[in-house]
């Protein structure tokens, strides 16, 4: 018999929103649009250099999290970055790429089918609902208002506002407290391993990874979630009827 929990704590982007599959989609069409700018650069190359480039920038581990907290900024740094490595030094060009990519990006980024109908149903079944999102307050509560999500949790945690962002413990354990449950009676619920499995687990929170690119378990990651997903409603009970509340309130 599958169980729900008291309370869901989940991410937003790349859990409820479509998020970094439209961001590569949006870099191919900005890549496709200037590389005609750049002497003898290939759209393809610059889509790689580009899209390679951002990964080993926000995989830094020494990464500050203000960088995370001005992306507007954090882009043009990464496509300058990006440009250099072909041999453009041109400032004004890379932050024009960064700009249009970041204002036509938005319009790309939609919920996962399913996935608001499934924060009404946990609702509507009576599980209390946590969103937890690291970056900064401005874009974050604009797309939780774009997308009419507010009315689905009982907390909101963006870490524009809250001061830190997950993985800190801070996080999880003011967004359980808002809620009223403890860890063992939570689940944790996103894409990044770091901060939905590692970090939720080590504070007793079931951790359950959502592969919403149906890639599996990449190869480096250590931890093991609790369970693994690729789309949250299938954290719903199935309709044979057979899951029920898990703990009691």
């Amino acid at each position: 018999m599958t169980s729900l929990p008291n309370a869901v704590l989940f991410d937003l982007d790349d859990t409820i929103l479509r998020f970094s599959a439209s961001g590569e989609e949006c870099w191919r069409d900005v890549c496709a649009r200037y590389a005609p700018r750049l002497d003898d650069v290939d759209a393809e190359v610059l889509v790689d250099v580009v899209l390679n480039g951002a990964k080993a920038y926000w995989t830094r581990p020494e990464l500050p999290p203000s960088k995370r907290l001005d992306l507007p900024r954090s882009r043009r740094e990464h496509v300058g970055i990006a440009l250099r490595s072909l041999g453009v030094d041109d400032v004004a060009l890379a932050d024009e790429m960064a700009d249009t990519f970041s204002a036509e990006r938005e319009a790309l980024i939609r919920p996962f089918p399913g996935a608001v109908a499934t924060l009404a149903a946990l609702r509507d079944l009576g599980v209390r609902l946590g969103l937890i999102t690291n970056g900064a307050a401005e874009p974050q509560r604009a797309k939780i208002d774009r997308f009419d999500l507010a009315q689905y949790f009982g907390v909101i945690v963006v870490e524009g506002e809250f001061g830190v962002g997950k993985p800190d413990p801070r996080v999880y354990r003011h967004a359980m407290g808002a809620l009223g449950v403890t860890p063992e009676q939570t689940w944790m619920v996103g894409d990044n391993f770091g901060w939905e499995v590692e970090a939720p687990q080590a504070l007793g929170i079931t951790a359950i990874w959502c592969d919403h690119a149906a890639t599996g378990i990449p190869a480096h990651e250590t931890a093991t979630p609790d369970r693994v997903v690729t789309s949250i409603s299938e954290l719903l009970p199935r309709e044979d009827g057979d899951a029920e509340r898990g703990a009691a309130d």
